[in-house]
């Protein structure tokens, strides 16, 4: 299920038929549906304008909605084995992790690729940008639970190690200054990267014990 705040909306699936809905929150009627991929697993991310939807099978095959027109358009992604999905905040970005071990990054305007990621050896389960942007999180396993990436360069950054399969997927808290990472047996991961303020008060700090006698 996902919801539409600013259009006072949420869509649902439904696993009997393979149909999504859309419902209107006020008077709960339907306002529009539409068949889902034929190999639906339930990825589904929403535009941050909420006029759209992008769902893709796991085999690849890809339902892309727009909500505001009520239709379907062509959208080819080539995202085989498909995990999660994400738009970027400013909706300028699409990533959709993948089961192969890769990542695919599009950009929005255009649907062209943008970038490839690999460089794990597990699966990818699910793909998360930082709200400003600039860091893309990709959820994986164990050693690899978490790798971090630079949007403007697409370097690899580091990576988090954790305990278990990572299915639950990573996500960034509002602010973007910690990551979380929740496994298959219930438990979470939080990760906190320190503020500028606490980087630089920690580098005069050694600035100041290095220049002690």
């Amino acid at each position: 299920m996902n919801f539409l705040p600013a259009r006072n909306k949420f869509v649902s699936l439904s696993l009997s038929d393979n149909v999504l809905h859309e419902w209107d929150l006020t008077s709960g009627l339907e306002t529009q549906s539409w068949p889902g991929p034929a190999s639906f697993q339930g990825y589904t991310s929403i535009s941050p304008d909420e006029r759209s939807i992008m769902t893709i099978g796991y085999g690849g095959d890809i339902v892309f909605r727009n909500l505001a027109e009520k239709k379907n358009l062509r959208v080819e992604l080539h995202a085989l084995e498909a995990g999660g999905t994400t738009y970027s905040r400013d909706g300028k970005r699409f990533a959709a992790a993948s089961d192969l071990g890769l990542t695919k990054v599009w950009d929005t305007a255009t649907w062209r690729l943008v970038t490839t990621l690999g460089g794990v050896l597990n699966g990818r389960h699910t793909v998360a940008f930082a709200p400003d942007g600039k860091r893309l999180a990709i959820a994986s396993d164990g050693k690899e639970a978490v790798k971090l990436w630079a949007t403007e360069s697409w370097q690899d950054v580091f990576t988090l190690e954790g305990d278990g399969t990572g299915f639950k997927g990573a996500v960034f808290s509002p602010d973007g200054n910690t990551l979380g990472w929740g496994n298959l047996t219930g438990s979470l991961h939080l990760w906190r990267s320190p503020t500028w303020e606490e980087i630089n008060a920690a580098e005069e700090k050694e600035k100041a014990e290095t220049k002690q006698p």
